[in-house]
C-alpha cells in the first residue's frame, strides 16, 4: 500500500476539508478503488471512535517482529491524516510516534514515502481543482 497510501491519503483529505466527494479528474480504476475502501475504512474507525486505540498500538521502541507497524497499516495512516489535530489523541499519537521512528528504521522510512507522496500528491490536487 506504501506506494500508493500518499496518493489516496492526500484524496481524501481534499475530499474532507472541501466536504465534496469524487472532486478528481484524474485517478485511476485501482486509486479509485482503493478510496472507496480506505473512505469505508475511515467511517468506521470514526463512527467506532477507534483512533485511542489505533494510536495506542505503536510500539515504543523498534519494531521486534519481521514486518514493520507502519508496513500496509492503513488505519495508522487514515487516522494521522484524517482524525482533528486538535483532539487528545493526536498530541499522545505524535508522542509516541516521534519516540518509534526515533529508534525504527524501517518505519521511519515508510513513514517518510507515505508523507513525501501525499505531499506532493496534495499540491497537484490544488492544482486540479482551482
Amino acid at each position: 500500500m506504501e506506494s500508493t497510501a500518499g496518493k489516496i491519503l492526500a484524496y481524501l483529505k481534499t475530499e474532507k476539508t472541501t466536504n465534496k466527494k469524487n472532486i478528481l479528474k484524474s485517478i485511476s480504476e485501482k486509486e479509485n478503488y482503493c478510496l472507496q475502501s480506505l473512505r469505508q475504512q475511515f467511517e468506521k474507525i470514526s463512527s467506532q471512535n477507534l483512533a485511542p486505540k489505533i494510536f495506542e498500538e505503536i510500539p515504543e521502541h523498534e519494531c521486534q517482529t519481521k514486518q514493520a507497524f507502519l508496513k500496509n497499516n492503513e488505519d495508522f495512516f487514515l487516522c494521522l491524516i484524517l482524525i482533528d489535530p486538535e483532539d487528545d489523541d493526536f498530541d499522545k499519537c505524535c508522542t509516541r510516534l516521534s519516540g518509534h521512528l526515533n529508534n525504527c528504521f524501517r518505519c521511519f522510512e515508510i513513514f517518510c514515502q507515505v508523507m513525501v507522496d501525499f505531499y506532493y500528491e496534495s499540491q497537484r490536487i490544488q492544482k486540479e481543482i482551482n
